[in-house]
Order: C-alpha cells, then sequence, then structure tokens
C-alpha cells in the first residue's frame, strides 16, 4: 500500500472551507454559493482556496496558520494542503514545477464579498519586496467578478488608477489629514458587473467597492499599504498600514500614473479569449501569458464533459451547477461551492455535469514551469 502522500496525490482533493479574517464585512454570498442555510456578512469576508499563505493579522497573532488550506484525511483528522506537499512534492506540484519553482504553490486564491467598501491601498512589486521585506513575491492580482449586490442602493463599483493630476506630495497629504473623500476622489470610478475581468498589477491604487464577489487571483502574499485608517468601526492600526516601513518608504509602492476611466480599463479590464469550443462545453482563458507570467486562470463552462489533460496542478471551484471529477482512481463528486486542489499525477481526467444544467467550474494555475 502507498504511504498516505502519495495516495491523496493521485486524487482529486476536497478543501476544507478556509474562510478568514479581515477589517471589513462581508462574506453572505460566500455563504450562499456554499449553500449555508443562514447567509451573513461578518469579519470573515474572505474563503482562501489551496491556499499555502498565512494570513497577516495582527488582532489574530494567537491564531496558527491562519490562512492556510486543509484537507481532510481518511482517518477523521486533518492535515494543511502546505504540510501534505512539502513531505513529497513533486507527486503534488509538478516535476518542472518543483525543479523551477520550489516547494511553494506560487498562487493564492480567493473568494472575497464586500458588504462595504474596501480601504483604498496598493501592493508592492516583486523588486520592492525582495529590497524590502525579505520576501521573493509582490502582490499582483486579478478580479474575476462572479456576482454583485446593491448595498444601500449604490450600484456596485471599483475604484483603480489615479486620476490625472495626483502626484506623490499631493496624496501625501491626503493621507497625512486622512482625507477619505479627497483619496476617494483621486481614484476612477468604474461600476462592475458579473463577468468583469480585471488584472491588477502591483502598485496600482485601487479599493473594491460594496457589493462586489469575485474570485481573486494573485501572487501569494499578504503585503499591503493601507492609506485609509479606519474601515467602518475598526480602527487598523498605523505599523500595520504602511508594513512597517514608515509612509515615506511605503508610498512609494505607488503608480503615480495619471489615467481616465477609458485608459485605466484599456490597460487593466480583460476580455475573455474563448480556448475550444466542443459540443460537451466551452473553456475560456480570463487570465493567460498576455497578462502576467505569475499565475492563470480560466473558466469552463460544462454542458456534458470536458477533457483535461494530464500535467500542471490547479485549484477548482464550483461556482454553478453540480457534477463529478472523473479520473483512472475513481468518481469525485463536485458540488456548486466546493473548491478542490488537483496534483499533478491525477493524471487525465474529465469534469462532467449531473443533470441538465450548466456547471462552471474556476480553474486557477500557478505559473506555467514551461513559460517566461
Amino acid at each position: 500500500m502507498p504511504p498516505l502522500h502519495l495516495s491523496l496525490s493521485r486524487q482529486p482533493l476536497r478543501l476544507i472551507p478556509n474562510r478568514v479574517y479581515r477589517t471589513y464585512l462581508g462574506g453572505r454570498l460566500i455563504d450562499e454559493l456554499q449553500g449555508r442555510s443562514d447567509p451573513t456578512d461578518n469579519t470573515f469576508p474572505e474563503e482562501w482556496v489551496g491556499s499555502f499563505t498565512r494570513a497577516v493579522n495582527p488582532v489574530r497573532e494567537h491564531v496558527v496558520d491562519e490562512g492556510l488550506s486543509a484537507v481532510a484525511l481518511p482517518d477523521g483528522s486533518q492535515a494543511t494542503l502546505l504540510s501534505l506537499v512539502q513531505q513529497d512534492p513533486v507527486p503534488f506540484l509538478g516535476e518542472k514545477h518543483v525543479a523551477r519553482f520550489g516547494t511553494d504553490l506560487r498562487v493564492l486564491v480567493k473568494l472575497l464579498d464586500s458588504l462595504i467598501r474596501l480601504p483604498i491601498q496598493t501592493h508592492p512589486d516583486r523588486a520592492f519586496s525582495r529590497r524590502y521585506l525579505n520576501s521573493d513575491y509582490g502582490k499582483t492580482e486579478s478580479w474575476l467578478i462572479l456576482n454583485t449586490r446593491v448595498v444601500d442602493g449604490e450600484e456596485p463599483y471599483i475604484l483603480l488608477g489615479f486620476k490625472p493630476g495626483i502626484d506623490p506630495k499631493a496624496w501625501r497629504r491626503l493621507v497625512d489629514t486622512q482625507d477619505s473623500a479627497g483619496q476617494v476622489a483621486a481614484l476612477n470610478r468604474i461600476p462592475v458587473r458579473a463577468g468583469d475581468v480585471y488584472f491588477v498589477p502591483a502598485g496600482t491604487p485601487h479599493a473594491i467597492g460594496s457589493g462586489v464577489f469575485m474570485v481573486e487571483v494573485q501572487e501569494p502574499s499578504d503585503w499591503v499599504v493601507l492609506t485609509e485608517f479606519t474601515v467602518g468601526d475598526i480602527k487598523i492600526p498605523v505599523e500595520y498600514c504602511h508594513m512597517g516601513l514608515g509612509f515615506d518608504l511605503a508610498l512609494q509602492t505607488f503608480d503615480y500614473r495619471g489615467e481616465t476611466v477609458r485608459q485605466v480599463q484599456s490597460r487593466c479590464k480583460v476580455t475573455p479569449r474563448l480556448l475550444c469550443q466542443e459540443t460537451g462545453g466551452s473553456e475560456w482563458e480570463l487570465i493567460g501569458p498576455g497578462q502576467t507570467p505569475y499565475f492563470g486562470a480560466h473558466r469552463l463552462d460544462v454542458q456534458r464533459s470536458l477533457d483535461i489533460p494530464a500535467g500542471r496542478c490547479y485549484l477548482a471551484i464550483i461556482i454553478a451547477g453540480e457534477g463529478t471529477i472523473v479520473s483512472d482512481k475513481g468518481y469525485t463528486p463536485a458540488h456548486r461551492g466546493e473548491t478542490f486542489f488537483l496534483p499533478a499525477t491525477l493524471g487525465p481526467h474529465q469534469i462532467q455535469t449531473s443533470g441538465a444544467g450548466l456547471l462552471q467550474v474556476m480553474c486557477c494555475y500557478p505559473p506555467d514551469p514551461d513559460g517566461e
């Protein structure tokens, strides 16, 4: 009988729900997706999927390994996905991945549902992180909008990129005086709807508005520079807002280019690309090499069955319908709201519907070891 970790590396791994504390309210639409009986908004508005990344939460330092995803073991116990992979990374991640990238998955995937506007922020790029944060990762990210809701009469939106005329000195004044209205006015406000896709390079100032439910695919870090110190009723420690670096340095992470709404949409909004259309369904590239080498995301619209080739590990989120993952190891039921890690050694497999409805799967990928 093969060791447990090898046995697990040859089957789809259903992930245990993994809600993470944040300083803003939301999460009801995640509850609804997962079929919870009493969906509510609270301070756990994010679900981290297949995460090898620990959350940075200064008020919850007592919570061990918050952010790390876990799987259920045959004996009824649990283990983090990270600990399983570290026992023998090649079967889980693939030989090429480990040879080039090591034992880290190198991508972080979240379900994120915002009841309120998040604080204005940006994220460092890799060069800044290596120099000042002792980290190989910045935080380039992408937003795959699943659904929206109107909150207190306000249509869903995002804030993205500075308007023309904002320079470092003007922005620093807005931060020092905690002029939130001025900060909001400095960014482009863009309405969003289900199906929209945005790529957000590190350094781009932004804030996710109220009523936005998305899959966020990003570099695996929790680095953030916040320029508003209060979110709703929660006061954020200033040291956390500048990552302990002081604002003289932290505000250097911002990209101060000025853009109109049309210009920032031209740079950041992505048109999904049809990769294949078959009688069994279709596959769409949402984020690919044209946007970044750091991660990728596809959407599968399965009407009957789609074949998935062998080779790469990936994370899957069932966003609509129900079906089955079929491999030479058997059948794994997959229902709306469930999440999976698909190991590299799973081999060729199929994703099939179980009924007349459409099965939609969001597939999120680490960097391609054969890419640039």
